[in-house]
């Protein structure tokens, strides 16, 4: 059993210029394939590999330079970052752009993952027109994007917020129910937070206003320019009320906050759920697991579910570590196809509350390929079904027997 992460969206291989001795990074701006002949077509084709990854969807990348402001096409090089110029124009040449015409926005400077564009953002850009491959204008943008560290790492973002509540201000009796607040907002160009708006409200102003409060005292989040604008970015982000995990961040907790947050039973919901579909999951992987271990099948894994807790923050890490899966899917259980027409397997996961009753459906799905039709299987005859049943007496979720 082969299980191994499957991103659908991954930071893209930039193909690289060179001008003044300086090393600027862009989108990729041309399909080589639109310029070789016949015989050059084919030893490119020839030459790429077979299952590139998709951090270079095209399979190559170029090299380019600015010289006496003119256009060259320097190198073409595969995934492997292997130099296939020679071999596909017969020699190794330094070939003139004259058949390029656009605007290039050359990245530089500091980089830093950006997930609306799956993309290193350069904190500089380099605006440069070209006409039949010769340089007709240009304008250099220095420093505009700006990194913040608390923008992609959840444990400092979430240190610093467990650090600014004030929690002794707090109704003590609220906050043993532990309330949440989902806030989202955006940036501004100048690298300040906008309006914070309640997207879930907890249910009690006091703790609403203090999640808008601690949001807006963050120091900074990233700001991005692309093709010299500012680009949006709007975040969203649940505020755990929780004393425990507070102290656990090392913020100094009142100690009978703490020996209350301990001895208090409550019940979560959503905390209760993960815990069902945590259980569902690894009940229905172990019986594919044993399965496929006596048929000696060694197939990638897809789990697919449109609902499973959000992977990227670290409260819900537990959880995927427990499943022992990290190969997921966030997109809708109908367009799994693809990946199953690619040598995956797909474990669909639907959840549906009904009365007193949580019923989870896991469904294993395979393809297989005949006279060059898809045809859908699953791997048992049945539908694995769970239903939890909840019980007052023991404030617990127990699974139904048939």
């Amino acid at each position: 059993m082969v299980f191994q992460n499957l991103l659908f969206a991954t930071p893209q291989a930039r193909d690289v210029l060179f001008w003044n001795n300086n090393k600027y990074y862009v989108f990729p701006f041309i399909d080589i394939e639109s310029i070789l002949n016949g015989n050059e077509l084919e030893e490119l084709n020839a030459l790429k590999t077979s299952d590139p990854p998709t951090s270079n969807y095209r399979g190559y990348s170029c090299e380019f330079e600015i010289a006496n402001d003119s256009l060259f096409l320097v190198s073409v090089k595969d995934a492997n970052k292997n130099d296939l110029t020679e071999s596909i124009f017969g020699c190794q040449i330094r070939r003139h752009a004259d058949f390029f015409s656009d605007t290039l926005y050359l990245g530089y400077g500091q980089s830093f993952y950006d997930e609306i564009f799956w993309t290193p953002i350069y904190e500089s850009e380099m605006t440069v027109v070209l006409e039949n491959g010769v340089v007709r204008w240009f304008k250099d943008n220095p420093n505009k994007t700006k990194h913040s560290p608390y923008t992609y790492n959840p444990q400092l973002f979430f240190g610093f917020v467990y650090s600014q509540i004030h929690w002794a201000e707090l109704d003590e009796q609220i906050l043993k129910t532990k309330p949440n607040v989902v806030v989202g907002f955006e940036m501004d160009s100048v690298e300040k937070i906008n309006e914070v708006n309640i997207l879930k409200s907890s249910g009690y102003a006091e703790f609403d206003n203090e999640a808008v409060r601690v949001i807006k005292a963050i120091p900074s989040f990233s700001i991005s320019f692309v093709k010299g604008r500012y680009i949006r970015h709007p975040y969203t982000f649940r505020i755990l009320f929780d004393v425990q995990k507070a102290h656990e961040y090392g913020v100094d907790i009142d100690a009978s906050l703490l020996e209350n947050s301990q001895t208090n039973n409550i019940y979560e919901p959503e905390n209760h759920l993960n815990k069902i579909l945590e259980e569902c999951i690894r009940k229905s992987k172990n019986k594919y697991e044993n399965f496929s271990n006596l048929t000696n099948i060694n197939r990638m894994f897809l789990l697919c579910c449109d609902g499973l807790p959000d992977m990227f923050l670290e409260q819900n890490k537990s959880f995927y570590e427990n499943i022992g899966l990290e190969t997921m899917s966030w997109h809708n259980t109908n367009k799994y196809q693809e990946e199953l027409t690619q040598g995956m397997d797909v474990m669909e996961v639907l959840y549906y509350l009904r009365e007193n009753a949580i019923v989870v459906y896991v469904h294993v799905w395979t393809a297989t390929k005949e006279n060059g039709e898809l045809f859908l299987a699953s791997w048992f005859e049945d539908i694995d079904k769970y239903i939890y049943e909840y019980s007052c007496e023991t404030n617990e979720w127990r699974l139904k027997e048939d």
